[in-house]
This record gives C-alpha cells, sequence and structure tokens, in this order.
C-alpha cells in the first residue's frame, strides 16, 4: 500500500461528517489479500456476527471500537 495523504478538502469533509469514503484507495490486489487475511483470521472468525437490511440479504459483521496495532489497525487509519 503506497502513501496516501488527505487534501484540504477530504480532511474538511472527514471533520464534518466523521467519515471519509476514497474510491479506489486500494487495487483489486490488495482488497483480495485482505479478503484473504480475514478470511483466515481466528478473531475475525470468533467476533463475526449478521447483519439483515431490508431487503432479508444478510451481511458478515466485525467491528472493534479501536484500530489495533495489526493489518487492520494499519489500513483503517
Amino acid at each position: 500500500m503506497k502513501e496516501f495523504r488527505l487534501s484540504s478538502e477530504q480532511l474538511d469533509n472527514f471533520l464534518d461528517d466523521g467519515f471519509l469514503i476514497i474510491p479506489n484507495l486500494l487495487d483489486a490486489k490488495e482488497t483480495d489479500l485482505l479478503l484473504t487475511a480475514a478470511s483466515a483470521d481466528p478473531m475475525m472468525k470468533e467476533n463475526v456476527f449478521d447483519v439483515s437490511d431490508r431487503k432479508g440479504q444478510t451481511s458478515q459483521m466485525t467491528l472493534w471500537n479501536h484500530p489495533g496495532d495489526d493489518l487492520w489497525g494499519m489500513v483503517s487509519r
């Protein structure tokens, strides 16, 4: 993953909204590596829960309140 710096506009958006969506931050290879790592991570498996949408479809979700010093914390920061 290459170094990334926020623009002033992105920082302002984050401060206003509390989140920021950055299209194409990760390329397909990086995304595949993260999916593979998540599928093999025991902590992910132990903490996963199902979330249903309005159409009745289910997604699996794992949440932490504070990013750790692991792969997931690094990506989220």
